[in-house]
């Protein structure tokens, strides 16, 4: 039998709760922070540290208003079915197990940083950045 919308309100607040406490306890590092899933129906199966997966939408663009009146592109669609690696956070909801994924907020690729300064832009001059002793 499935949980009730205020159920699973309670078991996610109870989990939340619990993870609080962990995080007070143990620490974040600077500028991380935790993606938290919590399946919607279901009993819950336990929870599971996980990787992020991988969402595919159908190509859909649609023009909204915001609140100020503005225009605006949300890209996205319906969610296109894929198979997540099993210690996903997508594959973990699917099992009704809570996931829990660690995300570093420094998404800069440096490797790519690193070999960009070799590309060349017509009509514009690259400004290097200043070595400081």
């Amino acid at each position: 039998m499935g949980r009730g919308p205020k159920e699973g309100l309670e078991q996610a607040a109870r989990f939340a709760r619990a993870l609080s406490h962990a995080i007070l306890t143990a620490g974040l590092p600077p500028k991380t922070l935790l993606s938290v899933n919590v399946p919607g129906t279901g009993p819950l199966a336990g929870y599971r540290f996980t990787k992020l997966g991988q969402r595919s939408y159908r190509d859909q663009v649609e023009v909204r208003t915001d609140l100020r009146g503005d225009q605006y592109f949300w890209i996205g669609g319906p969610e296109v079915e894929i198979d997540d690696a099993p210690d996903t956070d997508g594959a973990c909801v699917k099992e009704q197990v809570v996931s829990v994924t660690p995300l570093d907020l420094d998404l800069t690729s440096h490797d790519l940083l690193g070999s960009l300064p070799g590309w060349r832009l017509e009509g514009f001059e690259a400004i290097l950045r200043k070595e400081t002793t």
